[in-house]
């Protein structure tokens, strides 16, 4: 199996990030915000949108490949995912070297 984004004709990957943090900054009234919000609100009833609440089915963690602990964490779950896919594994290594040669590597925030 090889990861979403490598199979997609548009390339882009199974999953969106959306900023929250930087959607709560807008201001609250705001033709922008009440944008967005309707946008989420119809992702959600939709169920294209998950928000990954702790002890939810749907919890999950992001990384970004600019972390600086996204590259190891990467290269495990390759060691890991090797036992079962190896394609699926070679992928995942293949992210993880970019995380390692990210120019923009930082502590995450």
């Amino acid at each position: 199996m090889r990861l979403t984004r490598n199979t997609t004709p548009d390339g882009k990957c199974k999953y969106a990030i959306v900023r929250l943090d930087k959607l709560r900054k807008l201001p609250g009234e705001s033709e922008m915000e009440k944008a967005c919000a309707r946008a989420l609100d119809d992702l959600a009833a939709f169920g294209i949108l998950e928000y990954g609440q702790p002890g939810s089915e749907e919890e999950c963690f992001v990384l970004k490949l600019k972390d600086e602990n996204t590259a190891e964490a990467l290269y495990t779950y390759a060691e890991e995912s090797e036992r079962s896919d190896t394609e699926f594994a070679k992928d995942v290594r293949e992210l993880a070297e970019r995380s390692y040669k990210h120019p923009l590597r930082k502590r995450p925030d």
